[in-house]
């Protein structure tokens, strides 16, 4: 297609006649042209890449021997400066007396040596190299930095001598220069000695052979240069550039392996070699107009496929939505249904077992209860991605909770962030759904990593609130060093949507997430942050003093209840579960009545039917369901304690908001005697009627 213009008509469109050996002879020319000009133009583009692609490379270790010349050159100058302070410390000290203040010297020695990654140790040793007084060592492979002590009188007493860290440069060029890119860092002595190399081709302590071009680059006092030559370590061709670190004697080298520098230029020959040969050929066979032609029926067909896959895509897409909205329902639907199965099962096993006499229950009874509870489980997996299911609140002691989540966040943080977590001792527990725990961190967690794309390190810590914050509480802080948040913005990062990242970075539905978590657990939450200092956001929750006082939860099952006494009007469509909720609430010294709609309730209710609690499903047909009864009870019979039991619902949120007690299916018998018995406790004039649907 480059070559189209070289077929072209003759500027005369009108026709002539051409004898046939002239017409051979300029099919052969065009023939030849169509062979020869793709060829020469094909060998001046990969000529022209490949000087391009050498020029980047070299241009490439260049910064890559600038950023090792800068690190090392701070490195020296650091040690200078220790050797200096060092010398500073012992000046007009005789040997004996610095023998005798060993153990303060090395404590001072720790103490310079502290936060210097790259120093291995310090000492100091006496005129025969026999050592004096020394920092605590490393263990790692190292080289030697010393400068001559002077004595009291002023003349030489031994030598300061800091060891500096081998691995502490390989850790270094690692870092810029991963193992597998092709790039090898060296820092060399200008004897041609080796300090530090990464990869680990040479040890410290070894040399470059005396053949080595950088080696003679160096014994020929060149302060900086590039070279295009086969290494005499390993015998591969690289192309490298040098340089001397300031004034000390010392060189770094960065150099890329050729056969990687010039592997993607050999990529796109190959490429262009293969679009270019199939091209001649095509144009040593074809004329102008056909080629033409071809050219339109190609671009027409690549716009049809183009628009053909494009449809096919957004057709999956419509149709995955589908099936997942479907399969959504569907689960939904079926997770209902096994939950009210497992009602039934879970409400004639706690009538069994509450007629064995006092005693234990059967271990049959104990296996059923076992089902149930791992049934509930299931259905509650079944429906999490629906985000339907009602909360769970449990709970939760963060000293054993944070050791797990805290291995998910430094997963989900990575290598490069730090992740401390700490609770106070004697902190409470607090009472809250786990699984939204867990989402409110990860949410954190991703925003801190957002934050911090150099690294960095988070911490959370857990502890009881100061006593000036209200009740009793619990504060969760989750801090990170990162980018902080600039003011104008933080008084709106809890609004839903809104977000400071890129465009498809995020959603702006993290910190919404955190805040609904806390204002569902009865707390708040806060967030403090400084641009370029790091973020801190708290997380406050009520401490839960029954799980603090050691007594049992208030969702615990299978608890001893006393007979409740009272009139309950069950509201439930189900007939089985209706059969088996009647036999319990029965068992359980109530009075029930049962209706299989909410509408035949609210009808027996205006008749005059008095009962002391409700107890309703929300999923019901007809058009009202257990939310829209319960708020016609709250605005006819305000003082009717009401209870809703669920296993699948779309309206919980408007539900909490209400804030109505909601129980999740398959309900425990001792879970929902207690909570009514909770109910009818907390009535201050308990009703007592009778009446029938």
């Amino acid at each position: 297609m480059l070559y189209s213009d070289t077929l072209r008509s003759p500027s005369d469109p009108r026709p002539r006649a051409v004898p046939w050996r002239r017409a051979v002879v300029w099919l052969e020319c065009a023939t030849v042209m169509a062979l020869l000009l793709p060829a020469v133009l094909f060998t001046a583009v990969v000529l022209h890449t490949r000087t391009l692609a050498v020029t980047d490379t070299q241009r490439r270790v260049e910064r890559l021997a600038r950023t090792a010349h800068e690190h090392a050159l701070k490195v020296f100058e650091t040690n200078e400066m220790l050797l200096a302070r060092v010398e500073d410390l012992v000046r007009g000290l005789s040997t004996e007396e610095i023998r005798r203040r060993a153990v303060p010297l090395q404590a001072a020695l720790d103490r310079m040596t502290a936060g210097l990654p790259q120093v291995h140790a310090v000492w100091l040793a006496d005129g025969a190299g026999q050592l004096l007084a020394s920092s605590r060592r490393s263990g790692d492979l190292f080289f030697e930095v010393s400068r001559r002590r002077e004595g009291a009188g002023g003349g030489p007493a031994g030598r300061v001598v800091v060891a500096v860290s081998a691995e502490y440069f390989r850790g270094f060029y690692a870092e810029i220069s991963p193992e597998g890119s092709g790039i090898v860092h060296t820092l060399l002595q200008r004897d041609g000695g080796v300090l530090a190399r990464w990869p680990l081709d040479l040890a410290p302590g070894d040399a470059l052979p005396a053949a080595s071009p950088i080696r003679k680059a160096m014994s020929d006092g060149e302060a900086a240069g590039t070279l295009h030559s086969v290494s005499t370590v390993d015998g591969r061709s690289r192309i490298a550039a040098y340089r001397k670190v300031g004034k000390y004697p010392a060189y770094v080298h960065a150099g890329i392996d050729e056969e990687t520098a010039l592997a993607d230029w050999r990529s796109d020959t190959l490429v262009l070699a293969g679009f270019v040969l199939p091209l001649a050929a095509i144009l040593a066979l074809a004329t102008f107009t056909a080629l033409r032609r071809t050219r339109q029926n190609i671009a027409m067909a690549e716009r049809l496929q183009h628009e053909y896959l494009e449809r096919e895509k957004v057709e999956a897409a419509l149709h995955h939505s589908q099936k997942l909205e479907a399969l959504g329902h569907l689960t939904g639907g079926v997770a209902h249904d096994f939950n009210n199965l497992l009602m039934v099962v879970s409400m004639n096993a706690s009538i069994l077992s509450r007629q064995s006499a006092g005693g234990p229950p059967p271990r049959a009874l104990q296996a059923i209860e076992k089902a149930v509870q791992a049934g509930s489980k299931l259905t509650r997996q079944l429906v999490a991605f629906t985000r339907r299911q009602p909360l769970v609140p449990q709970p939760v002691d963060f000293a054993q909770r944070l050791e797990a989540d805290g291995e998910l966040l430094r997963t989900l943080l990575g290598s490069r962030v730090q992740v401390e977590a700490r609770v106070a001792p004697g902190t409470p527990p607090v009472l809250l759904d786990p699984s939204e725990l867990e989402l409110a961190l990860m949410n954190l967690a991703i925003n801190a990593r957002h934050a911090m794309p150099e690294g960095g390190k988070v911490t959370l810590d857990v502890r009881p609130a100061a006593p000036g914050a209200g009740p009793e509480l619990v504060v969760l802080s989750f801090t990170d060093t990162g980018s902080g948040i600039a003011p104008e913005h933080l008084a709106r990062v809890f609004e839903p949507f809104f977000t400071t990242k890129a465009v498809g970075v995020g959603t702006g539905l993290g910190l919404s997430q955190v805040q609904g978590l806390c204002v569902r657990a009865g707390g708040r939450v806060e967030i403090h942050s400084t641009p370029g200092a790091g973020t801190s956001v708290q997380l406050f929750f009520p401490a839960h003093a029954a799980a603090r006082e050691g007594t049992p939860a208030p969702e615990a099952a299978n608890d001893a209840v006393q007979d409740l006494d009272a009139d309950v009007l069950l509201v439930e469509d189900n007939l089985e579960v209706a059969a088996a909720t009647l036999a319990l609430l029965q068992s359980l010294g109530c009075r029930p009545v049962h209706c299989d709609h909410p509408r035949a309730a609210l009808a027996l209710l205006e008749e005059g039917g008095a009962f002391d609690a409700v107890l309703s499903d929300v999923v019901m047909p007809g058009g009202m369901d257990g939310v829209e009864f319960a708020r016609l009870l709250r605005e006819r019979w305000p003082a009717l304690p009401l209870l809703l039991m669920t296993g699948y619902a779309e309206r919980i949120p408007e539900a909490e908001r209400l804030r109505l007690a909601v129980l999740p299916k398959p309900v425990d018998a001792g879970v929902l005697a207690r909570r009514l018995g909770e109910l009818l406790a907390a009535r201050p004039q308990p009703l007592s009627a009778t009446g029938s649907c």
